[in-house]
């Protein structure tokens, strides 16, 4: 059985000038949402087309590969007439591993590059990251195990039309935006009882490979970013949501979204959208947001460093009028 979760009749999107480019609607993803609560310059410098052009794909392969594995795993695996998962094993999920693997760093896609880690043989660094891999896979199964069997899912649930939601517009009038939701996994955790095609009750999950703790906490607020367009598309809220990261302990780390993330994460969306429309364009005042950051190089405060000490590291200044330093 298929489910076919779909926004009945949404309304048309609110086409405004986005940093003077348009008029355009507004498509916001949770990325594109961290990167505006990080720096707004960097969503300027996205807009104007100044991103870097190419990505290291290294930095996203295990991530890509274990998601991929667990996707063709659970499509494969034995499910009754209604769809529910009857039983899973760790074989399964490792069957797809060889042939992923060799696709993935023989084809690298496109706009993306691998560069290995310095003072490391490519082999090597590859070699290290599918150790990773298989240990994270070897964890994620009595996740699976614990979470999905028994149940009717949707792996890499994306609905074909983008969940709209309305918000204040700068005149005060209702404006239309889409949110991108993509969740690595929905459970269909309590099914309608009265109507086996109704849509029940269902959690939300998303897959990390980190082993991070730090990396882990920060990104919650992706879950309750995932529960509003949920609701939007669906006209409920999920009554289950977490972080599936088999590499620390707990594997499973829950969030209790409660009305208050609710409205602060509707706070980042319409600070988001006005800012856009407006031209906001503050800096970051953490310069640990830079390093990894796919404008730094059209940045202004990046390419006009203040000065290079004696150990050749930029001197920048950010938006507090404090110093940064970068390594260049």
């Amino acid at each position: 059985m298929e489910f076919n979760i779909d926004q009945r009749n949404p309304p048309e999107l609110t086409e405004y000038p986005c940093y003077g480019i348009g008029p355009k609607p507004i498509t916001l993803s949770w990325s594109r949402l961290s990167d505006w609560v990080k720096c707004n310059y960097r969503v300027k410098l996205i807009y104007e087309g100044k991103k870097t052009k190419t990505t290291n794909a290294r930095n996203f392969l295990a991530g890509k590969v274990t998601d991929l594995c667990m996707r063709s795993a659970l499509d494969k695996a034995d499910k009754d007439s209604e769809g529910r998962l009857l039983r899973f094993s760790k074989d399964e999920l490792m069957a797809p591993l060889e042939e992923t693997w060799n696709k993935a760093i023989n084809n690298a896609e496109k706009n993306t590059v691998f560069k290995w880690t310095d003072g490391m043989t490519p082999e090597a660094d590859q070699k290290r990251i599918l150790n990773s891999v298989i240990d994270t896979l070897g964890k994620l199964t009595p996740i699976i195990q614990q979470k999905i069997v028994g149940h009717r899912f949707i792996p890499e649930f994306r609905p074909k039309n983008m969940p709209v939601i309305g918000i204040p517009g700068p005149s005060g009038e209702t404006c239309y935006i889409s949110l991108f939701l993509a969740v690595d996994c929905a459970v269909q955790l309590e099914e309608d009882q009265g109507n086996p095609e109704g849509l029940g009750k269902w959690g939300l999950y998303d897959l990390k490979t980190t082993s991070t703790v730090e990396y882990l906490n920060k990104t919650l607020p992706q879950l309750v970013f995932y529960d509003i367009a949920f609701k939007a598309l669906t006209g409920q809220n999920p009554v289950d949501h977490a972080l599936w990261a088999p590499l620390v302990n707990p594997a499973i780390r829950p969030i209790t979204v409660t009305d208050e993330h609710r409205r602060m994460l509707m706070n980042w969306i319409i600070s988001y959208c006005h800012g856009v429309w407006a031209g906001q364009a503050n800096f970051t005042n953490d310069e640990t947001n830079c390093y990894t950051c796919p404008t730094k190089k059209a940045c202004p405060k990046i390419t006009n460093p203040i000065s290079k000490d004696e150990q050749g590291i930029s001197r920048v200044y950010f938006g507090d009028n404090s110093g940064g330093m970068l390594h260049g």
